[in-house]
């Protein structure tokens, strides 16, 4: 970029491109990278169903092989 002729039109391009690519959720997406997006009016609900999902779900916690050796 210093050796352009114009650094500031070689800076415009680069950051319009770097927004094209980065700057809507649906390329990353597509690239499976997140699995979801969300449209802002349905969040509520699905942040509802997944905690439903959740509501009930138990943690099971595996017991230790070995304790701890008194000292």
């Amino acid at each position: 970029m210093k050796k352009e002729e114009n650094p500031e039109e070689a800076k415009a391009e680069i950051v319009a491109e770097f927004r094209e690519k980065f700057s809507k959720p649906y390329n990353v997406a597509a690239s499976g990278h997140i699995d979801e997006v969300l449209v802002p009016a349905e969040t509520r609900s699905n942040l509802i169903a997944a905690l439903e999902l959740l509501r009930d779900k138990k943690v099971s916690v595996r017991q230790k092989k070995h304790g701890n050796i008194p000292l």
